[in-house]
């Protein structure tokens, strides 16, 4: 699964093999904003260091979150996303087609709908908010 848009285009999409998300040379296309469209292709790592925004995250890599992710939807498309103490928050929905898509975060977020998510919590802390749909 490679799309993001319906026509199959990004913003910006992961450009090197790992590094810092907030780096402007680890983007084909500049760092992702609020209202960004991002990819991040298999067998790529971004470590997030600092809150990070997007509208919409197609994961195939690896992504560490050391603080906050924020995005409108998450596609985990065979991607792993490693939450290191920060909050996970999808506004709109998270799509999760195998691996599991968080660890070790404090608080899940999920505005609307939660889709084939395997969520593993190691801290008995988690705080988990589910708005309108969880399948």
């Amino acid at each position: 699964m490679e799309r993001v848009r319906p026509d199959g285009t990004w913003d910006t999409a992961w450009d090197i093999g790992s590094g810092y998300w907030y780096n402007s040379s680890s983007w084909d296309n500049g760092v992702p904003n609020a209202n960004a469209f991002t990819y991040l292709p298999q067998g790529n790592s971004a470590t997030i260091t600092t809150s990070a925004q997007v509208r919409m995250l197609n994961n195939q890599g690896t992504v560490h979150v050391q603080n906050n992710l924020t995005a409108g939807d998450i596609r985990n498309s065979g991607g792993h996303i490693y939450m290191e103490g920060g909050t996970l928050t999808a506004t709109r929905s998270i799509i999760n087609d195998g691996n599991p898509i968080a660890k070790q975060l404090r608080l899940l977020q999920i505005m609307r709908s939660i889709y084939d998510c395997h969520v593993l919590l190691f801290y008995s802390s988690t705080e988990i908010v589910i708005g309108n749909t969880f399948i």
